[in-house]
């Protein structure tokens, strides 16, 4: 049962609620800054985002990629930028694109053929799931001012919330076949967020895909999760 006791307003702070006391862990309401600290210098632009959409066909996967881009100043703004994108296939195959910034914006289209579909755990015999690696690049001049690198999984995902003959269905599918979901409950690996590193995120992951678990929940008691939690997740 959750206590209050260390801050009695707890439940309307922004912050952690298992924080204050809840029945796995201590009442240690921690204070500061968790995660690493940096200074980023930058010069005439950086990357705001790289967003990727997925249309997936009999054919193979129309993989959108756009990215924004932050001008630091207006006259930056009025000289030639360009993106050059890296695609690096799960075998290790590389390809190149390029791609001219258009005002605050760049974007294209590429098309992957034969794509590998990433599964939900147990649904292959891979140990680990094919992921894609992007890396983008915005370039003037020839010189690279800001690069960004991304994994990701080319699948869909949805939910069916059909008609059956009980009323209606709540069922995930993933490129196109339902899934029997089944996992746990994540809390936070430790009581003090900056004691967590990679590798201890990458082992009770990894157990959980060895225990036959193919779905995981987010406890909303805790904190966002890190990127290296998604994306480990996205790994096994």
């Amino acid at each position: 049962m959750m206590s209050f006791d260390a801050v009695a307003p707890a439940q309307y702070i922004r912050k952690a609620q298992y924080h204050f006391g809840w029945d796995w862990g201590p009442q240690l309401p921690p204070s500061g800054i968790s995660g690493n600290i940096f200074l980023r210098a930058a010069n005439k632009a950086v990357l705001d985002g790289v967003t990727f959409k997925q249309v997936h066909t009999q054919d193979g996967v129309s993989l959108n990629i756009r990215a924004e881009i932050k001008y630091i100043t207006p006259a930056a703004g009025l000289s030639k930028y360009n993106l050059q994108l890296e695609l690096i296939m799960p075998s290790g195959e590389t390809f190149l694109y390029g791609m001219d910034a258009l005002g605050n914006a760049a974007e294209t289209t590429i098309e992957i053929k034969n794509p590998m579909l990433w599964q939900p755990n147990g649904l292959t015999d891979r140990e680990t799931q094919p992921l894609y690696r992007i890396n983008v690049y915005l370039q003037s001049g020839g010189a690279v001012l800001d690069s960004k690198d991304y994994n990701i999984g080319l699948r869909t995902i949805e939910l069916d919330t059909g008609a059956t003959t009980l009323g209606s269905d709540f069922a995930f599918k993933v490129n196109g076949r339902k899934i029997f979901a089944k996992g746990a409950n994540w809390i936070p690996a430790d009581s003090f967020v900056e004691r967590v590193a990679y590798d201890k995120i990458d082992r009770l992951i990894k157990n959980m895909r060895d225990a036959n678990m193919n779905m995981v929940r987010v406890w909303g008691g805790g904190f966002y999760e890190s990127d290296d939690f998604y994306n480990i997740c996205d790994k096994y």
